[in-house]
């Protein structure tokens, strides 16, 4: 077994890399430790797109810039989320989270495009609770200002498209299928929790444990998309 593990780092030590770096974040954004959290968590989609980088040459050229693109969007916008959780007051660090937001709608965009040029299809099955989850959080966002902000309006409609197309599969493919289509429903609960943990949850291990399911589930789907999708850019799928 050791042999094997030895054998997984050296053939992908980006990955080794990330999953170090995901513990990390998880354990630090627990204990509120946002100096630890920023130094951890700013490098964990970059080390994705080392891996992309590494095999570019098994990638459709397009298809490899628009993932890179993607996850660029990705970076950016977890780097605006940590400095949102160390703003000094609610007015700037809802201005940080809209940027925040926006960068992230960037990611969504890209995967949605990736996902629908593979073949990807939503289904009333994904749609239909994708909808009402999305309803339930307008809800929730709404509660102290009586309207829904409208750029984070606007990022939740982009990730339950990328979540109700990469849950609602493609014919054939049946082990990236299932790959791409738990990142998708980690990625959606991931933010979900994010919603429920600021409006409904209070006490601090409860936060805490909410927060450490935020980023498990988070990193966990980012390394399950992105893998799954560049599959669907290899040059073989064309």
């Amino acid at each position: 077994m050791l042999s094997r593990l030895n054998q997984a780092v050296r053939a992908r030590p980006e990955r080794a890399a990330y999953v170090a770096l995901a513990a990390a974040t998880t354990v630090t954004g627990a204990l509120e430790n946002h100096r630890w959290q920023a130094f951890v968590k700013t490098p964990l989609v970059p080390m994705l797109q080392v891996g992309l980088l590494r095999r570019a040459g098994a990638a459709q050229p397009a298809g490899l810039a628009a993932l890179l693109v993607a996850t660029t969007g990705a970076a950016v916008g977890d780097w605006f989320m940590l400095e949102s959780g160390r703003a000094a007051d609610a007015g700037e660090q809802r201005r940080l989270l809209r940027i925040g937001a926006s960068a992230f709608g960037v990611q969504q965009a890209g995967y949605i495009a990736l996902l629908a040029r593979a073949g990807y299809r939503p289904t009333r099955r994904t749609v239909l609770p994708v909808a009402a989850g999305l309803a339930g959080l307008a809800v929730l966002d709404s509660a102290e200002t009586r309207q829904p902000d409208p750029i984070v309006t606007a990022y939740g409609l982009l990730l339950g498209t990328m979540t109700a197309f990469a849950t609602g599969g493609r014919p054939g493919a049946r082990g990236m299928r299932h790959r791409i289509s738990a990142g998708g429903a980690a990625f959606f609960a991931s933010d979900a929790t994010i919603m429920i943990r600021e409006h409904l949850l209070h006490g601090r291990r409860t936060r805490a444990v909410a927060e450490a399911f935020v980023l498990v589930s988070y990193t966990a789907a980012q390394a399950a998309l992105v893998d799954g999708l560049e599959q669907t850019i290899a040059r073989e799928s064309r």
